[in-house]
């Protein structure tokens, strides 16, 4: 195939609706996702060969799962999208795709994420179960509650314990110490996140901690960092990591409070990208724990 039709079959992917829908377009939110799943592996792998069984499935179980939710969270939120400057555009709030279609595209996926539960404990597979439940009840809470954020961290990391309990069978806190750290680090992402459609979701009576707190966002987010961090520090010195860890996640650290010193609340476009930003502390963290096992 010649490079010019190449390039063209790959714009008429990345154009698809159904690509714009599934948020194929934009990745962040998937890697956010999976980012601490992959610390969890990375820290319960016996050898580097289970690292690279577990890795792609749940890179793949995760890109399912985000694109799922999606769509739920769009099919839910239609009418609210089409007032907000930034989502107007989405494939459901512009009528591009229609809620019959995006529930054909939901079953598709549904589909597909069944049939790694083939290799999932029964406890996981409950968790599967509950997560999918949460998922559909997330996006009716903004119309409700300030705090669809926190409720967000609970539910995004749920896939952290679902690869401790198909990693290991041993009994180990640390798998727990890296779900709250992780729910910490997603409270305050997506508060920063919210902050993009505060003016937007004032007028339309939606809610957010980004908008109950404005005024103290900075300090809520040192906070929460700050948690984050000592947790994450917690299981690098009881599983012994080596100094390269603590190198690491001192630039992921500096990272992220760096993000809270310059972030303008009322700049949406700076907004987004302090919260793109996080993917970048994401990675630094899991190469702090891939390079601070001893057997690498």
């Amino acid at each position: 195939m010649s490079r010019c039709h190449q390039s063209l079959s790959l714009q008429t992917i990345t154009q698809n609706k159904y690509y714009k829908l599934m948020r194929l377009d934009n990745l962040t939110g998937y890697l956010l996702l999976v980012l601490p799943i992959l610390w969890v592996i990375v820290i319960l792998a016996n050898t580097v060969l289970e690292m690279v069984i577990f890795i792609p499935l749940f890179a793949i179980c995760g890109l399912i799962a985000r694109s799922a939710g999606c769509i739920i969270n769009d099919m839910v939120d239609a009418e609210f999208d089409k007032q907000v400057s930034r989502t107007k555009n989405r494939p459901l709030a512009s009528g591009a795709v229609t809620k019959l279609e995006a529930t054909y595209a939901l079953m598709f996926l549904a589909l597909l994420g069944m049939i790694p539960l083939f290799v999932l404990s029964y406890a996981s597979i409950v968790l599967c179960l509950i997560a999918g439940v949460m998922t559909v009840i997330y996006p009716f809470l903004k119309r409700y509650t300030s705090y669809a954020q926190v409720f967000l961290g609970f539910v995004f990391n749920l896939g952290v314990i679902v690869a401790y309990l198909t990693v290991s069978t041993k009994a180990s806190f640390n798998p727990l110490l890296i779900y709250i750290a992780s729910v910490l680090w997603t409270i305050a992402y997506d508060t920063i996140y919210s902050l993009q459609d505060k003016d937007d979701d004032t007028k339309i009576g939606l809610k957010s901690m980004g908008i109950k707190y404005e005024e103290k966002i900075h300090s809520i987010l040192y906070q929460l960092y700050s948690s984050f961090i000592v947790l994450i520090l917690l299981v690098g010195v009881s599983t012994n990591m080596s100094t390269l860890f603590y190198v690491l996640l001192g630039c992921a650290a500096f990272g992220l409070y760096s993000t809270v010193d310059t972030l303008q609340v009322s700049d949406p476009e700076d907004c987004r990208k302090k919260f793109k930003h996080h993917v970048y502390y994401g990675c630094a963290i899991l190469l702090a724990f891939m390079f601070g096992k001893t057997y690498l």
